[in-house]
């Protein structure tokens, strides 16, 4: 280790370590002649340019030996040896003028200062200094000496010692936190009224904290706390302070007020009034709540469902005859599993002049059901529950077209009346003649996992003379229309674009003459389009050859809103994995083609699955279409020989679709369809959905062909 030492003039005694010096001649330039090593020696400076002490000492020959002499190595400081292996003459670092460290030996019995440390300097606190460079240990001019100073830059000087010559002195009312300041003025740190404690462990929830005088302390009494029965900053109420309010300013009956626990709201849970649902004081009821009452209990008749007036008095005019079954059916749980029941209803002996049904079923997650009532002689079918509420379970409901608000989406979802999806109803049974008939319940569960029992029904009749009575501005079950009541229609809502009058003949039948059809009629699978908004984009079935692609999504299957005859995006999806081929291969007269597409690995197992076909090929019924998932050996027919003699596939196979093909030209298996009963792509559902994918077609007659253009398979994992 080299040491470079120097002092200039105004340093005498101090003493320093002389510089080692190898190979070098006096005057520090490169030595020609034989190589010497130098012992150091103390050098005491005692004025300029005068030293005193000891003088470097030639101890070798000019041979070049490094051996020490004859005594180096025997562990014993001999003359002319600095140290002789762990005998250092009780020399050590410090001794040699460094602040630390350990001191060694040379083989040639010089010292080694290689080990020795000099610590100020080093960036890094040693002992004895109080910083060193950029470390000042954390201190700032305000923790040096907080009496002092209450700002400024704490520095260190080249003795390691701190300089505060930048530091400022204290002043309190100059808006700036300094010294022993907790605040001044406008200056509160970092501070608010949610980091002050009202009290020990409870801290203010807001408003504005201010600086008391003198700067020793924080101002709270514009600060507020939810809980101190005060009224303050944004709180409604706090406590026992309700600003003056009670149950009956809040719109209630009576009852007592409250205040919530964060003093955001009222808490009217003690109040009451008729329609909260809670029966209380005079009333007879409220909305469901009928206090153990029912039909069989306050009127003759067998069965129905009670009523509730506005005035919370209850109404018995729904009490009618009510026929059951307790079937004790299986609901699911596999995806597309269809429960059925049926009840025989004997002759009325009078018109029926309301419908009511009521359903009892256990079911885990009643979101993937839907529920329709039919009356199997007229084919007339009211959806009642369309996939709603979610993962509620169970459902205790009776539906009610004048119930006025669908289920309610607690366990069991119901618990009492409820009306219809729009735009179910069951008026439309209104009007029917007496006579036995036949009704039917049909389940759907639309989902894996959840399953349940179908474990009552019932349906509920009011009788009475025919309601049929054209001209009395009622729409009944043989009317389309009675008066000026339309029944809610429309000529927009019959698929009429631009709109016009509908009327109601003297036959209570719908009267089109003045609706206008020169922007299309939507619903007659011909899509009409002039030009002129509005116009039709699709009509039906008919989809004009688009995807969801060609509208912006990954894929999905794409379908035609009625009436507007518009597309409807509801089963295009930016979450599908969508994989498509292209092959453009030749369908010929009984040869098959194969396609395959690849699923790539990690796409998770398959929750959905839809197909989109491409194809153009004269008499679609010389056609049968399989799809294989490879890896599993799963495979479903999507279709064989279908509609006939009509042209072409441009088709979204979805077992959610509603309903087939419906075979109309100019595209005979075109748009939004199911699979061919009874397939069901919902059988891929749960596997592994990576792999090959394949599609075979055959066409199984011979004079026509065509060309399988492209397919896709649209995967919700």
């Amino acid at each position: 280790m080299l040491l470079a030492l120097a002092c200039t003039t105004g340093c005498p005694g101090d003493d320093v370590p002389a510089v080692d010096t190898t190979g070098e001649d006096s005057t520090g330039g490169s030595s020609t002649g034989p190589s010497t090593v130098t012992t150091p020696t103390t050098v005491t400076m005692t004025g300029a340019d005068t030293s005193t002490g000891g003088m470097d000492t030639e101890t070798e020959s000019a041979d070049g030996s490094s051996s020490g002499g004859p005594s180096c190595g025997d562990g014993v400081v001999d003359a002319g040896e600095d140290c002789d292996g762990a005998d250092l003459g009780g020399m050590d670092c410090m001794g040699r003028g460094f602040d630390g460290g350990d001191l060694g030996c040379n083989d040639d019995c010089t010292f080694d200062e290689s080990m020795c440390t000099l610590n100020c300097g080093n960036g890094m606190i040693d002992d004895g200094e109080e910083c060193d460079g950029d470390d000042l240990g954390g201190m700032d001019c305000v923790t040096y000496d907080p009496a002092m100073y209450y700002g400024g830059e704490l520095g260190c000087n080249d003795d390691c010692t701190f300089d505060a010559m930048m530091c400022v002195t204290e002043s309190c009312g100059d808006d700036m936190i300094n010294g022993m300041d907790v605040c001044d003025g406008a200056d509160l740190g970092v501070e608010d009224c949610t980091t002050q404690e009202y009290m020990p462990g409870v801290f203010f929830d807001g408003g504005t904290l201010a600086c008391a005088p003198g700067c020793g302390m924080f101002d709270t009494a514009g600060c507020y706390v939810c809980g101190d029965d005060t009224i303050g900053g944004p709180e409604v109420c706090d406590g026992t302070d309700l600003g003056g309010e009670d149950c009956i300013t809040q719109g209630f009956e009576g009852g007592t007020l409250a205040c919530d626990a964060a003093c955001g709201a009222y808490d009217t849970s003690g109040c009451f009034a008729c329609g909260d649902g809670v029966l209380n004081g005079a009333e007879e009821c409220d909305g469901t709540d009928f206090g153990g009452e029912s039909c069989g209990s306050l009127t003759p008749f067998p069965g129905g469902s009670l009523g509730c007036n506005l005035d919370c008095t209850i109404d018995t005019s729904g009490c009618g005859y009510t026929f059951c079954s307790t079937p004790g059916s299986a609901v699911g749980p596999a995806e597309g599993t269809i429960t059925q029941d049926t009840i025989a209803v004997p002759a009325l002996g009078a018109f029926v002049t309301d419908v009511n049904v009521y359903v009892d079923a256990s079911h885990t997650w009643v979101g993937d059901l839907d529920v329709t009532v039919r009356h199997v002689e007229s084919n007339s079918s009211q959806q009642m529950f369309d996939e709603a509420c979610g993962n509620v379970d169970n459902m205790l409901v009776t539906f009610d077209s004048a119930a006025g608000a669908p289920p309610a989406c607690v366990s069991p979802v119901g618990n009492g009346m409820a009306s219809l999806p729009d735009p179910g109803t069951l008026d439309a049974y209104t009007g029917m003649p007496d006579g036995a008939s036949t009704w039917e319940i049909t389940i759907l569960d639309n989902a894996d996992g959840d399953g349940g029992t179908l474990n009552e029904w019932c349906v509920d009749f009011q009788i009475g003379p025919d309601p049929n009575n054209c001209g009395d501005g009622i729409v009944t079950f043989a009317e389309d229309c009675d008066g000026a009541n339309l029944g809610g229609e429309s000529c927009t809502s019959l698929g009429y674009l631009a709109g016009g009058t509908l009327a109601c003949d003297g036959g209570c039948v719908f009267d089109t003459s003045l609706c206008d059809a020169t922007e299309g009629i939507c619903g007659n699978n011909t899509i009409e389009n002039d030009g002129v908004v509005p116009d039709e984009v699709c009509d039906n079935k008919e989809l004009n050859f688009t995807t969801c692609e060609d509208l912006g999504f990954v894929g999905g299957s794409l379908d035609c809103s009625f009436p507007t005859c518009s597309f409807d995006i509801g089963e295009c999806s930016n979450s599908v994995i969508a994989v498509c081929a292209t092959p453009a291969a030749a369908i010929d007269d009984a040869a098959p083609v194969n396609s395959t597409i690849t699923v790539p690995v990690g796409s998770g197992n398959v929750a959905d699955l839809d197909v989109h076909l491409d194809i153009t090929h004269t008499w679609d019924a010389d056609l049968d279409i399989t799809l294989t998932h490879d890896a599993t050996g799963t495979s479903i027919p999507l279709f064989t020989d279908l509609c006939g003699s009509g042209d072409d596939v441009f088709a979204f196979l979805n077992d959610e679709a509603n309903g087939p093909a419906n075979c109309v030209a100019p595209v005979a298996i075109e748009g939004n369809i199911t699979p061919e009963a009874p397939a069901l792509l919902s059988t891929f559902d749960g596997e592994l959905a990576e792999g090959d994918w394949t599609l075979n077609v055959v066409d199984d007659a011979v004079n026509d062909s065509g060309t399988l253009n492209r397919w896709c398979i649209y995967i919700t994992p």
